[in-house]
């Protein structure tokens, strides 16, 4: 009877530590392809040619989404310069992106600093 006890304790503990496990891996796996996904958003983008544009310095904020076909679905940008906030927007509108977890819909939020220095 001991036994079967301790065996039954056993497996509640064996599979609270993996459930909790899971949970902390998948938590992993948003923050990994959010990263990812902010990775490909700055290298679409590249390097704005600020110097042609007498600019030193610019920062961008883009709210977007992305729709079923993994497209960026730009919702907002908004710019210290219109000439950044014009390229960004060529850059990225309905480009596709490579992710695995995220929501079809949801807004994301994203801040682009460019620097001459």
């Amino acid at each position: 009877m001991k036994l079967t006890i301790l065996t039954i304790a056993l497996s509640a503990i064996l599979s609270t530590g993996v459930e909790a496990h899971s949970k902390v891996s998948a938590t992993d796996l948003v923050e990994q392809s959010s990263a990812k996904l902010r990775q490909q958003i700055f290298q679409k983008v590249g390097d704005p040619e600020l110097a042609l544009h007498e600019l030193e310095s610019g920062k961008v904020r883009i709210n977007f989404s992305i729709n079923e076909d993994r497209e960026i679905v730009l919702h907002e940008v908004m710019g210290s310069d219109r000439y950044l906030t014009e390229y960004v927007k060529a850059q990225l509108q309905n480009t596709k992106v490579d992710v695995s977890y995220f929501t079809t819909g949801d807004v994301y939020n994203i801040q682009m600093a460019f620097s001459l220095h």
